[in-house]
């Protein structure tokens, strides 16, 4: 995964390519023994925070938990096996979906504010925003006349 922008990779870059590369060295989720669910998952950076985009499609905002212990963001759940077909006996049925409990964790950059993280659930994805604090924000230095330095926020 190469930034485009300047060859620099970010720390969340660098883990999401740690991740995709341990994923496909194990074989990732589709080689997992039967029962395992590991939600695929997308992290994107702004100037203001860091988005994390999980599909977990088929759940209900009961079945996820969001927690924040220090410096590291965990989210964990359970996908349920759904019952409702192929449970006459002789009847066919063929069970391709992933269903169990998972967890995941990652350690946040000290750049996020942990106390104002928020998390919103829609048609089975689950948006984690992790907002910055306003120090670690970029910021525009403007040079004035005589060598004095102001500052200006966006």
């Amino acid at each position: 995964m190469i930034n485009t922008r300047n060859n620099w990779l970010s720390p969340f870059e660098r883990l999401y390519a740690l991740q995709h590369e341990i994923d496909r060295t194990f074989g990732g989720a589709e080689t997992l023994e039967s029962g395992s669910f590991i939600p695929p998952m997308d992290v994107v950076e702004t100037n203001d925070e860091v988005l994390c985009h999980l599909e977990v499609p088929g759940m209900s905002r009961e079945d996820l938990e969001i927690r924040v212990e220090g410096n590291v963001l965990i989210v964990s759940g359970e996908k349920k096996v759904q019952r409702q077909y192929g449970e006459k006996e002789g009847g066919f049925r063929s069970v391709e979906r992933r269903y169990g409990r998972f967890e995941r964790s990652f350690a946040l950059p000290r750049t996020v504010n942990t106390s104002h993280v928020r998390a919103n659930y829609e048609n089975g994805v689950l948006t984690i925003v992790l907002p910055k604090a306003e120090e670690s924000k970029p910021r525009r230095v403007e040079i004035e006349d005589g060598g004095s330095v102001k500052q200006i926020h966006k």
